[in-house]
């Protein structure tokens, strides 16, 4: 039964990872690239609890960002990328935007372009090959 968790787990993953990777793939086609400047921050707190909700409470930042699109239309978006610093009031974003969609906007980074996508993928297929491997006995981790 554990095994097909393992099996769902990674088929939802892989899934996951393929639109995004398609998702990035397009935009980096369609996309304009520009340079956006942070007009505020939303704190956003996850608590770090292995067992109960009493852990260390550690702060996210998520930075909104105001830039001018092609078409000379200024728009403020929230970035989804939340990090452990916070970004100073004027300092500037790489951002990329879908013309057609203005408002859908990425940071224009390696990490958010890239890695995470094919690492969110990669863990996918990974856990989808132990699931297989795990109902049919090749391996046997899972007790």
């Amino acid at each position: 039964m554990k095994e097909l968790f393992l099996n769902l787990f990674g088929l939802i993953f892989t899934y996951g990872g393929i639109m995004a990777i398609k998702k990035n793939l397009n935009l980096k086609k369609v996309g304009i690239r520009t340079i956006g400047t942070v007009i505020s921050t939303r704190a956003v707190s996850r608590t770090n609890n292995s067992v109960d909700d009493v852990g260390p409470t550690r702060w996210l930042y998520r930075p909104t960002v105001k830039f001018t699109t092609k078409d000379k239309q200024t728009l403020e978006v929230e970035l989804g990328d939340a990090n452990g610093v916070e970004d100073t009031i004027g300092s500037k974003r790489k951002i990329i935007y879908d013309p057609q969609f203005p408002d859908e906007v990425k940071e224009d980074n390696l990490l958010s372009m890239v890695i995470a996508p094919w690492l969110f993928l990669g863990c996918g297929l990974f856990s989808f090959l132990w699931g297989i491997l795990e109902i049919f006995e090749v391996i046997n981790v899972i007790k």
